[in-house]
């Protein structure tokens, strides 16, 4: 009767080792869900921000267009140091 009972554990602590593997993977899977989670809101957050920032490139080139043909404009009627003097205080 003994070898009988051996028979019928055996099965049973490879269902435990089994499902003791799969609350471990569960686990696993939950820790790497949640670090992609955390990546890809940081991921969107710089995507955002560098968004803005090309944008304030595209703000800043074409102020500084502006104030370059306001200065070519200033020396061709000969007031080179009003140039000067804007883009001294701005």
């Amino acid at each position: 009767m003994c070898h009988l009972c051996a028979l019928q554990v055996k099965p049973l602590l490879e269902v435990t080792n089994t499902e003791e593997k799969i609350t471990q993977k569960e686990a696993e899977l939950k820790q790497v869900s949640d670090k992609f989670d955390k990546l890809k809101f940081e991921h969107d957050d710089l995507e955002k921000k560098h968004q803005q920032i090309m944008e304030e490139k595209v703000a800043l080139a074409e102020q500084l267009q502006a104030e370059a043909e306001l200065c070519s404009e200033a020396e061709e009627v000969g007031q080179s140091h009003y140039c000067y003097l804007y883009s001294y205080y701005f």
